[in-house]
């Protein structure tokens, strides 16, 4: 009797299995590498019951070999479908995930599962029959025990599954992946709190504190000598910001930085002195698609690696261009990634093994070549799968757009003067019309042109000693009053604001504006695009980046003219072979053609999915919107 067979039945009773994983030693009491403490009892296998002492080091715990234990749980008042179960659960509350276009809704999940105070220790206790006891009941109960021995649960995994009596452990379905966030005891039930994993993805922030200082003054052109205080705290090769420079490293010497590059990232070199503040500048540098893929993994949240692989570069362009983001300030690895899902066009989700899927917000015209993550096209309908009563429509306005703002190339540079006079291609010596808060020796941007200076003449407002033409660039003629820019990092740590940003990309559908007579704005800021790429080998030009967007945008604001209408419907547990993130098509009544005929195998994409009462499925699906 498989799940599946069981589904069609009438009678069919419902089971559901609880797994809490928890540290389990792999040693035995006593034996090598197992070497107690002198005069200790046996432990429980558990690294809180530990009494190992390493006879050569002296540490405790130090041969504490981890592995884990599975403890189960199923459905209380039922007999245990399978050796190894406690019929301990009471009940249990999911709030499902609701799939957005910028964020997804975490799950979150309750488990109560009854306390037993008669429960023996023998199968959690490995050596229970060596501690004298003369009954199997003892002090205490099963989970006041058991966490006793564990008080280090918190993140510890638990799974959720659900089966029918007769099913055999292995063909029992997984409901749920998450971690425990929170235990509580009350009356004699256990209350459980548990979380998903874009919860690591939210708590995982990205480091970028002080970490250390200047030794010595340095000139704007020094690229050996560079010492700092302490390298206690540095990374082995990287990029630093002092003031406003970024300065790269190969590697370093002691408290030496060595194979240095000044004014990185197209920042201006200046003087510093000794004692200047030294703070980690993190650089992620990737197609917008693999940055995603780098924040899963450092904040530890698994993720599908096919599906993210079908997805770049197909359907929209031949591939995606290599972007970069400069990180100055302690982020938020969450608020990077959702800012690429919302600017991809992308659906993100965890399936019930806790993986991250992700599919674009893409209508595939025929459907006649789907992508390899699309194995099946489910169909329903009104006859035979939607149940009756149950269905409602919200006709989603407020996801209407017709306009898009794409705001990108962050600034990293300001102009607080302008050329006090005309200068030709030679001239060393400038004029400005203020050299106020110019360090004494340092870089400006005229135009493209990056010039040098040794010296101030603060009497006369100008820069002497010029080098024209830095950095390969053309020495060239300039006019009074053009821009004189220096080193300004300030907006890279603030991008919700347009004047953080040299570009700005508006793209209109203009059916839209007329139709509705308004004009309603997206606005995106993106940190992604940036000039800042040059300087890695897959370099990809401003130019580049405006046709890549223009193409991005107009298929996005194409997407977003039309409301994205949401369809909730329920189904019998037999058709729950439907799942979150699916595309799926869509025959009903509950929507009209112009014509006045029903909808008839209409497109639409499961955005969230949970279970009712009387075992029935609610569904919700928007209506998927073309891009061409």
């Amino acid at each position: 009797m498989s799940y599946a067979s069981e589904l069609g039945k009438i009678n069919r009773k419902k089971i559901t299995k609880i797994e809490i994983e928890l540290d389990y030693c792999n040693n035995t009491y006593g034996i090598a590498p197992c070497h107690p403490s002198a005069g200790s009892d046996h432990c429980y296998n558990t690294y809180r019951t530990c009494v190992d002492e390493d006879p050569w080091t002296f540490l405790p715990k130090a041969n504490f070999d981890k592995i884990t234990k599975i403890y189960k749980f199923t459905t209380a008042g039922t007999t245990p479908p399978f050796y190894g179960c406690r019929p301990y659960l009471k009940s249990y509350q999911l709030l499902p995930q609701e799939i957005k276009d910028n964020i997804t809704i975490k799950n979150r999940i309750t488990v109560e599962l009854y306390d037993d105070y008669k429960e023996s220790d023998i199968d959690n206790d490995p050596y229970w029959s060596l501690r004298g006891y003369t009954s199997t009941e003892i002090p205490g109960s099963y989970f006041k025990r058991l966490f006793a021995r564990n008080p280090n649960f918190k993140y510890r995994p638990l799974r959720i599954y659900e089966g029918f009596e007769g099913n055999l452990e292995s063909e029992f379905i997984l409901r749920f992946a998450g971690k425990i966030d929170n235990i509580q005891f009350s009356n004699g039930v256990v209350k459980i709190d548990c979380i998903d994993n874009f919860k690591f993805l939210d708590s995982s922030n990205i480091s970028t504190k002080l970490i250390g200082q200047l030794a010595v003054d340095i000139t704007n052109t020094q690229t050996t000598g560079i010492s700092i205080t302490s390298a206690s705290d540095f990374p082995s090769s990287g990029n630093i910001l002092i003031d406003n420079e970024i300065i790269h490293f190969g590697s370093l010497s002691g408290t030496t930085l060595v194979s240095v590059t000044r004014g990185y990232f197209g920042t201006l070199a200046t003087s510093h002195q000794r004692g200047a503040q030294l703070s980690l500048v993190i650089a992620y540098y990737d197609n917008p698609f693999g940055i995603m893929k780098t924040l899963l993994t450092e904040a530890g949240v698994p993720y599908i690696n096919s599906m993210f692989a079908e997805i770049i570069g197909n359907y929209y362009y031949s591939g995606e261009p290599g972007c970069i983001a400069l990180i100055l300030s302690d982020t938020k690895r969450s608020d990077l990634f959702w800012e690429l899902v919302d600017q991809l066009g992308c659906k993100v989700w965890l399936d019930e093994s806790g993986y991250v899927n992700i599919r674009r917000n893409i209508f595939y015209s025929t459907w006649s070549v789907l992508p390899t993550y699309i194995t099946t096209q489910i169909s329903i309908n009104d006859n035979e799968n939607i149940l009756k009563n149950s269905t409602s429509i919200d006709w989603g306005e407020s996801t209407r757009y017709t306009t898009i703002y794409f705001y990108y190339n962050l600034k990293i540079h300001t102009a607080k003067r302008a050329l006090s006079a005309n200068i030709d291609s030679s001239v060393t010596t400038i004029g400005v019309t203020s050299v106020a808060d110019l360090p004494a020796q340092g870089e400006v941007l005229i135009g493209s042109e990056f010039i040098l200076y040794n010296s101030l003449n603060t009497s006369l407002n100008q820069l002497a000693g010029c080098t024209r033409g830095n950095r390969g660039s053309t020495a060239a003629a300039h006019s009074s009053g053009d821009a004189v820019y220096q080193g300004d990092v300030s907006s890279l740590k603030d991008i919700k604001k347009s004047d953080s940003f040299n570009n700005l990309a508006i793209t209109e559908n203009s059916d839209a504006v007329i139709e509705y007579g308004t004009q309603e704005i997206k606005t995106i800021y993106s940190r992604f695009f940036n000039s800042f790429a040059q300087y890695y080998p897959s370099n990809f030009t401003i130019t580049g980046y405006s046709t890549y967007i223009t193409s991005l945008t107009t298929k996005l604001i194409n997407s977003l003219k039309d409301a994205k209408n949401k369809f909730s419907f329920e189904l019998e547990i037999k058709d729950e072979a439907l799942n979150l993130g699916d595309f799926h098509k869509v025959t009903t009544d509950d929507f009209n053609e112009i014509t006045g005929n029903n909808f008839v195998e209409k497109q639409f994409q499961v955005i969230k999915k949970e279970i009712s009462e009387g075992g029935k499925i609610k569904y919700t699906s928007e209506k998927v919107i073309s891009y061409d």
